[in-house]
C-alpha cells in the first residue's frame, strides 16, 4: 500500500512538473550587431554592450569615472510582446548587493509596460539572485485595444552593476 501511495504521489508530481514546464524562446537584445539597448551615447565606440562612455574615454576620464560608467544604470531595452509572461536572465561582473544596499536595487531590473496614453505602469517579477539572475513577469496584459500587436515594454537595467549578458524569453 505505502508503494502505491508513493507512486501516486511521485506520477502526480510528474503531471504537475510537466504542466509548468514551458520551452522558451530567447531573445538577446544586443546579438549579430544590432542593439536595442537605449540611453547610450557613442554606440559605435563602446567596448562592451552595455557600457555608457566610448572606449577612448579611458584615457579622458579619472579611474573611478570609468569604472562607474561600466555600470547600466540609466540605460533600458524597449521592446514590445504579446506573451502573458517574460522571463528575464542576466550575469554581472560585480557582487549583487552592496553593503548599503539590497541586491534588487545594485542588480535589479525594473519592468515597465507602456499603455496608450504613453503611461508606464510597473510590472511585478518574481526573483532569484544566483549566477544568473532571473526574474520572472507572470500575468501581464499583453494586448488592449491599443496594443493589438503587442505591448510595449522598458526594461530599466541595473543601477550600480555590470551586466555581462542578457536573454529576454518569452513561452
Amino acid at each position: 500500500m505505502g508503494r502505491l501511495v508513493f507512486l501516486l504521489f511521485f506520477l502526480f508530481g510528474l503531471v504537475l512538473h510537466g504542466q509548468e514546464a514551458k520551452e522558451i524562446t530567447w531573445w538577446n537584445p544586443v546579438k549579430d550587431g544590432e542593439s536595442y539597448v537605449e540611453g547610450q551615447g557613442w554606440t559605435d565606440e563602446i567596448a562592451a554592450p552595455y557600457d555608457r562612455l566610448p572606449k577612448k574615454a579611458e584615457a579622458l576620464v579619472r579611474t573611478e569615472v570609468w569604472n562607474l560608467s561600466k555600470h547600466s544604470a540609466g540605460l533600458s531595452i524597449r521592446f514590445i510582446s504579446n506573451a502573458s509572461e517574460l522571463t528575464v536572465r542576466y550575469g554581472v561582473t560585480a557582487s549583487h548587493a552592496l553593503n548599503h544596499m539590497p541586491a534588487t536595487g545594485v542588480s535589479g531590473v525594473d519592468l515597465y509596460a507602456v499603455d496608450s496614453e504613453g503611461k508606464q505602469l510597473w510590472c511585478r517579477g518574481a526573483r532569484s539572485f544566483k549566477d544568473t539572475i532571473t526574474y520572472r513577469f507572470k500575468d501581464l496584459n499583453p494586448n488592449d485595444s491599443f496594443h493589438k500587436l503587442g505591448r510595449e515594454y522598458r526594461l530599466n537595467l541595473p543601477l550600480y552593476n555590470q551586466v555581462k549578458w542578457m536573454e529576454i524569453g518569452v513561452p
